[in-house]
């Protein structure tokens, strides 16, 4: 670790970062909240970030509650934060660097990530929960986590040639798979992906996309014909949806490529962490499914098969239709974002963009 990776905390800061990438919510190549206990290792290593003073005060008196008599040396903000901020800290007398993950929107997101991780732990690799705190008048909701080293599946996709990028994506699935065994317990608060988003649809899902997609609201946000044709494909789903919709399993919610941590390995790459739990629920697998196949779309064909094959061969579910539930679940789930107060027109475009390759079959531009 160098002096140019981390801000010394007894100087002046030697980087501002050259960007920060603002992404639409569903995007694969801007997807929300670099914020996570690993970002892209490009990003870790070109765009380490300012940590200002009055944050610098705020991470210190963070640390001085999780980690007493131990003092901030080292200290980073990682690149691209979409709501909530990271921060890479080295601690004094502690070897391996933390993560120090600030909730600014959602203070129950602190709890929840860390009840969902403490769960799967011994099954899913997932970053060590350290400690957190919900927050109160002075700081709030904060949770300390464990460095993982390693690079996203994004990144790794652009480098492996065609046989490794199947054995790593099969991998990715398998991983997947295992996370249906797991239900969340009534204390982690709200089990529908609409409610950790904040939106409280009274009916099923299938009655939410009627009324959402033939109001006023959602043929502004997606236009007319769009909104049109996704009620249609969600009214021709309609019963395997509401099937799906009773199911109670862990849900990641935002199971994409830039979440996935992996490190290569003798030709492949094993996966080391998934990250960024903020929107767990309980739900249908299909719709981490569909989300990760949507973001693979960018990728040969070889990209759906890998990634099926490993979420069968460790016993996924996968109904007849599962293609169309997948794909169904995942756009209602990026119409919800729509609904939110992070929706930028720059976003609004970006799922726009999205559901229409979903619904002719293309590849995403």
């Amino acid at each position: 670790m160098t002096s140019d990776a981390l801000n010394r905390t007894g100087r002046a800061t030697p980087h501002d970062s050259a960007s920060t990438s603002t992404r639409a919510h569903p995007s694969r190549r801007a997807p929300r909240r670099l914020t996570k206990p690993n970002a892209r290792a490009s990003d870790r290593r070109r765009n380490p970030e300012r940590v200002a003073p009055e944050e610098l005060a705020r991470l210190r008196m963070r640390i001085a509650r999780a980690f007493p008599g131990k003092s901030v040396e080292l200290a980073r903000r990682l690149a691209g934060g979409f709501a909530n901020a990271n921060y890479k800290v080295l601690l004094s007398g502690m070897k391996e660097p933390v993560v120090v993950r600030v909730y600014a929107r959602d203070a129950a997101a602190a709890k929840r990530e860390a009840v969902v991780m403490r769960l799967v732990q011994r099954e899913v690799p997932v970053p060590r929960v350290l400690h957190v705190e919900p927050g109160d008048d002075q700081l709030t909701a904060f949770a300390v986590l464990s460095w993982v080293e390693g690079v996203t599946l994004d990144e790794l996709l652009r480098k492996l040639d065609p046989p490794s990028m199947m054995r790593a994506v099969q991998a990715v699935g398998r991983v997947l798979a295992v996370l249906q065994k797991f239900r969340l317990p009534d204390t982690v608060g709200p089990v529908r992906p609409d409610e950790v988003r904040g939106n409280r649809p009274e009916h099923s899902l299938v009655s939410f996309a009627e009324e959402w997609l033939s109001g006023r609201y959602g043929q502004e946000r997606l236009g007319m014909r769009l909104a049109g044709r996704l009620r249609h494909f969600v009214n021709d789903h309609a019963e395997a949806l509401s099937e799906a919709e009773q199911q109670s399993m862990l849900v990641h919610g935002d199971f994409n490529p830039l979440n996935v941590i992996m490190q290569p390995v003798d030709g492949t790459a094993k996966v080391c962490a998934l990250i960024d739990w903020e929107y767990a629920h309980s739900g249908s697998p299909l719709l981490d499914l569909g989300s990760m196949l949507r973001c693979g779309r960018d990728q040969s064909d070889q990209f759906e098969a890998a990634l099926v094959a490993g979420y069968a061969e460790n016993g996924g579910i996968l109904p007849p239709d599962w293609q169309d539930v997948s794909r169904a679940l995942d756009l209602m789930n990026l119409c919800g974002f729509l609904q939110s107060r992070q929706a930028g027109e720059i976003a609004r475009r970006g799922v726009r963009a999205i559901v229409e390759a979903t619904l002719t079959g293309r590849r995403r531009p």
